[in-house]
């Protein structure tokens, strides 16, 4: 009985020790079935290329953009070839099957190549290359993932790589033209289609408008005369990301024809300074006001002058030849002419008064409404026959050089050219008037007050010397609408 105990108790020990080998070689079995199934999932190689990290492909670049024709490259390998299937993915959710069956090479032919040669991989990089559109439209904006699946025994460790698709907008286009008859400037445009369109006016965002299904968009407004502007846009798309900057701007003003004018004329003072002819000039207000008639101008009439030279509004030099008489010089302030009685100037005989009519202490200048009257001066001002006031002041210019002040008490300072491209003042005067390199003109006071007049002649600013200013504003007629001193 004893002997037949240690027989079966042997027994047991050798079926307990097979049973401890069979499942140690199912364990290692399972543990060298998951090694090799991790060595032979798509992954980089094993000396790690920056590009991407192990048991993964990557994009490069990580974030593309295709309505800019962008393209993203995904780089990756495989340890053996296969036959893969490649599918899109966006947001975790399926898009579409980019390649049902495609082919892609690795490191070793086959299993057995691997074993005989671990330490020599071939080195292969697949490469494909991600345009991010459908048919001929981008793609929305999101994550996408790019899944390719082996065809195989593999078929458990497909590999896939993330890359992000940003579409920015095209940056718009667009020109401007005028309803000559209105003086309604409009401007036409192209972007992507149905942009949001954000219209920048001297650089400040002023209105937006919509492109429609083909990318056309049109925005219009009215502008004043004797300003040059500035228009440009940019675009936003509908996952609001907006255009990587502004479009060129057009840079351009208007001015509406007055009675006498001559295109040569407005032409040549528009673009004074270029290089161009007067008949070059004229020919690109013709082209952009696109005039019915070439070089026909009709009063009142718009007219649209693009990249011009000076800002302002046309009015021509006067000849002398022109004028009647030049206006007499003893009219006007008695700091200027000696008077007497009510006043009256024993000499000329002139009736002159002064009447004050608003006077509001401010920063600096006053702001002060003077009245003067000259019963002598032929003279049709604001105020009715004769009378002239502190801020009506022009230049006028004549043939020979010369230039008149008019000091808007209906008296009138001529400055003479002195030879050398200043100008000498009248007798007794220590006023200094400069001609500055726009054409435009300061005229300097004894006490350093400055009065500005722009290249028509009119006074736009006065300055005292403190910097303290008063600003003179026109409408489109060359009537004085306000003025506006340093406080606002």
């Amino acid at each position: 009985m004893r002997g037949i105990f240690k027989r079966r108790l042997w027994m047991r020990v050798m079926a307990i020790l097979l049973a401890l080998a069979l499942n140690l070689g199912a364990v290692d079995g399972i543990i060298n079935g998951v090694l090799k199934g991790i060595n032979t999932t798509a992954r980089v190689n094993s000396t790690q290329p920056a590009y991407a990290d192990p048991g993964d492909g990557s994009f490069s670049p990580r974030e593309f953009d295709p309505n800019h024709n962008e393209t993203s490259t995904l780089s990756f390998r495989f340890d053996y070839d296969h036959e893969c299937k490649v599918e899109l993915f966006r947001d975790g959710d399926f898009v579409k099957t980019l390649e049902d069956e495609v082919s892609y090479e690795g490191d070793w032919d086959d299993p057995d190549d691997r074993k005989e040669n671990p330490d020599s991989p071939s080195g292969i990089i697949n490469r494909l290359i991600f345009d991010g559109r459908e048919g001929d439209e981008p793609m929305d904006d999101g994550m996408y993932t790019v899944k390719i699946t082996p065809l195989d025994e593999w078929s458990e460790f497909p590999l896939k790589a993330d890359v992000r698709i940003k579409n920015y907008p095209h940056i718009p286009t667009h020109d401007v033209s005028i309803d000559y008859i209105t003086g309604l400037i409009t401007v036409n445009g192209n972007s992507d289609k149905n942009d949001k369109i954000i219209i920048y006016v001297n650089g400040t965002e002023t209105a937006t408008t919509k492109a429609d299904s083909s990318g056309r968009w049109q925005w219009s407004s009215d502008f004043t005369e004797g300003n040059i502007y500035t228009i440009s846009a940019e675009a936003e798309n509908k996952w609001g990301t907006r255009s990587k900057g502004r479009s060129n701007p057009n840079r351009f003003e208007i001015y509406q024809v007055r009675k006498g004018d001559d295109l040569a004329g407005i032409a040549d003072f528009y673009y004074y300074g270029d290089s161009n002819s007067t008949a070059a000039r004229q020919d690109k207000i013709i082209q952009a006001t696109r005039l019915p008639l070439w070089k026909y101008i009709q009063t009142d009439w718009y007219l649209l002058i693009k990249d011009p030279t000076i800002a302002g509004i046309y009015s021509p030099y006067t000849d002398p030849a022109n004028l009647v008489n030049k206006e007499d010089e003893t009219l006007g302030d008695p700091q200027y002419c000696e008077s007497a009685g009510e006043p009256v100037n024993p000499v000329t005989g002139n009736y002159f008064t002064i009447k004050t009519d608003l006077a509001i202490s401010g920063r600096g200048l006053p702001l002060e409404i003077t009245r003067t009257y000259n019963n002598q001066r032929e003279y049709q001002g604001p105020f009715g026959w004769g009378w002239d006031f502190t801020y009506n002041q022009r230049l006028v210019f004549f043939g020979s050089g010369e230039i008149g002040h008019q000091r808007g008490d209906g008296g009138v300072d001529y400055y003479t050219p002195d030879g050398n491209g200043g100008y000498k003042p009248p007798v007794g005067s220590y006023d200094k008037l400069v001609k500055n390199p726009d054409r435009t003109y300061t005229l300097t006071q004894k006490d350093k007050t400055s009065y500005y007049f722009d290249l028509t002649g009119r006074l736009q600013t006065i300055t005292d010397r403190n910097g303290n200013q008063i600003k003179i504003n026109y409408n489109p007629a060359d009537l004085i609408t306000s003025i506006q001193d340093a406080g606002g």
